[in-house]
């Protein structure tokens, strides 16, 4: 047997192609709705990313017996490392975003639906964490570096949270965004990842991880591979969960794909 699909999805093209919310309480429209919530939560993302926070997850619910809008976005503020400020959820609430979005929903007849709006703000407590010393002694080369702070958040989120290999490869794609041609920064960017790998196996945090980087780095002229693993990753085994995510990059000299493998 076959999964069961809502059969109303597959009328996307049937009546009103201009503005899919003008007559929302119907039923024929209710396929518009599911097509293009994909927009609205692409449009978040963009909007978070470029504002440096990390979005980890974004959903967007309609309810229609409660007549509500429910948006969910849990992120990582990497703002907050790079200005050295302190941020509040009440301060990401206030964002001009959010009055430009919710006019945005008021262009489609959705004056009278209540927007609520929850933001998860993952900017978690180091000072809780329980390898804090080691990862200090181990790392104490790279304390006047942006990564360093990062690099323990990122520990704790893959310890507590799940899905948090979303976020390692937005973090590591937003240095080389930053470093991709500056040779030297580079390649300490790189001995970091390294140790970072290496101190995650070793305190038996994950079993197994491996990162693939693809394309023009270091201002060579040929796209080059760089790989790294440490731990075992049987990827031919059906029964372990590995998770696996990837992502492109856009530079000046082309595109860089990331590839991540997570064996926890």
């Amino acid at each position: 047997m076959g999964q069961k699909v809502n059969s109303n999805s597959f009328n996307l093209e049937r009546k009103n192609k201009i503005n899919f919310f003008n007559s929302i309480d119907s039923s024929n429209n209710y396929s518009h709705i599911l097509k293009e919530t994909v927009f609205l939560q692409l449009l978040l993302k963009t909007f978070f990313e470029r504002h440096s926070f990390l979005v980890k997850e974004c959903f967007i619910v309609f309810s229609s017996v409660s007549l509500k809008f429910y948006i969910y976005v849990s992120f990582l503020p990497f703002m907050l490392f790079e200005k050295k400020k302190k941020l509040n959820n009440s301060e990401v609430k206030h964002l001009d975003f959010i009055c430009l979005f919710n006019s945005f929903l008021n262009e489609y007849h959705l004056k009278l639906y209540k927007k609520v709006y929850i933001f998860k703000n993952l900017n978690l407590n180091s000072k809780k964490f329980n390898l804090n010393f080691k990862y200090d002694k181990i790392f104490r080369f790279y304390k006047r570096e942006l990564f360093f702070i990062l690099g323990k958040k990122l520990i704790i989120l893959l310890q507590k949270t799940q899905g948090s290999e979303i976020l390692f490869l937005k973090v590591i794609g937003h240095f080389l965004r930053l470093y991709y041609r500056q040779r030297k920064i580079l390649n300490r960017f790189f001995h970091f990842l390294n140790l970072l790998f290496l101190f995650l196996y070793k305190f038996k945090i994950i079993a197994g991880i491996r990162l693939q980087i693809k394309g023009r780095l270091r201002g060579t002229p040929r796209s080059k591979k760089y790989l790294f693993q440490q731990g075992q990753l049987p990827t031919q085994t059906v029964v372990i969960p590995i998770k696996y995510t990837y992502s492109t990059l856009c530079t000046r000299y082309g595109s860089v794909g990331l590839k991540l493998w997570i064996y926890q």
